[in-house]
């Protein structure tokens, strides 16, 4: 609002100049004037006041418009599955236009803030319990415009095989077989696979849990077997176990 005072004039006119501006209502004191740019930079304006059409004066104004920072490109980072006590990192990316200061705040339980440069933050992702566990990354640019990056991450636990028991093998003669029975559990785990290894041994049955393995052995001799227990491809135990074998008198 423009204001003036004005005496001894009957008529008062007002003319504004400049772009950007207009009238939004005036009186015999005063002039709202509205400021509406449609780019960026410094507008001028003049409000010309004139009495009885004989005495004229002039306000000068100016307003300055500036482009609304935008943030745009919003990528979200991508951890995929992992296993408890152990961590991951990815990258959460986007684009800043038309500000000069930007600010990022991370929320949720399990993520960590590893480093930040323009346009990215690149987030550490350290489980400590089982589960789904979601993010927010919020951008702030200019304190005046905000956007957020949603995102997820799950954590499992790590297989685990334990409670190791070697087949036992009595002594036997050449040409004879003899079964013993391997046991062992195994928790956390989809897909559990066995590997047998060793002259004279094979697997005669699988359940879950044990294996039974029979020793054919056609030579007199001690002979070493090995069990290789793989949980989910990326957990691994062996069980060592001997047997002998002796010729019939």
């Amino acid at each position: 609002t423009a204001t003036f005072s004005v005496a001894n004039a009957s008529a008062i006119d007002v003319v504004l100049s400049g772009e950007a501006f207009s009238i939004i209502s005036n009186s015999d004191s005063s002039v709202e004037i509205v400021f509406t740019p449609t780019t960026a930079g410094t507008f001028n304006g003049a409000l010309t006041i004139t009495a009885d059409g004989v005495v004229t004066e002039t306000i000068n104004f100016s307003a300055s418009a500036i482009l609304k920072p935008e943030i745009s490109d919003l990528v979200a980072p991508v951890f995929g599955e992992i296993y408890v006590g152990e961590n991951a990192t990815s990258v959460a990316t986007f684009s800043v236009q038309n500000a000069s200061d930007v600010e990022v705040e991370l929320a949720g339980e399990g993520f960590s803030i590893l480093n930040e440069a323009d346009g990215s933050v690149e987030i550490l992702f350290a489980p400590t319990t089982a589960g789904t566990f979601n993010g927010t990354l919020t951008i702030t640019a200019d304190n005046v415009v905000s956007e957020i990056i949603n995102f997820s991450a799950t954590a499992i636990l790590k297989p685990v095989i334990s409670d190791l028991v070697a087949p036992v093998f009595s002594e036997i003669y050449v040409g004879e077989t003899a079964t013993g029975t391997a046991t062992f559990s195994v928790a956390n785990a989809s897909n559990v696979e066995v590997e047998l290894s060793g002259e004279a041994f094979s697997i005669l049955s699988e359940a879950d849990g044990s294996v039974e393995i029979v020793f054919t052995p056609t030579t007199a001799g001690t002979f070493n077997g090995t069990l290789t227990i793989t949980a989910d491809g990326v957990v691994t135990e062996t069980i060592e176990f001997s047997a002998n074998a002796i010729l019939k008198p």
